[in-house]
């Protein structure tokens, strides 16, 4: 059975590995992340992609992440101060 796969955080190392596995095994996939590359086919963040693709994904796999430290939670508009 072929399934519709979302992958948020795409280009890291564990969305990647994700997104070429179920790639490889027939699958669809959507990878999203704010990084362009060869697993990323919207360079976006996941809300805005949410908003804008009303679409049904049979299974999300969420790797997404804020990454870079204390320096990236303390600069980060995500974050309350």
């Amino acid at each position: 059975m072929k399934l519709r796969i979302l992958i948020t955080g795409s280009a890291g190392f564990l969305g990647a590995a994700t997104y070429n596995y179920f790639k490889q095994s027939g699958h669809d996939v959507v990878g999203v992340d704010l990084i362009d590359s060869a697993t990323t086919d919207y360079v976006t963040d996941i809300r805005e992609f949410i908003k804008s693709h009303n679409e049904h994904y049979d299974t999300v796999f969420h790797f997404a992440a804020i990454v870079g430290g204390r320096l990236a939670i303390e600069t980060n508009f995500s974050f309350p101060k």
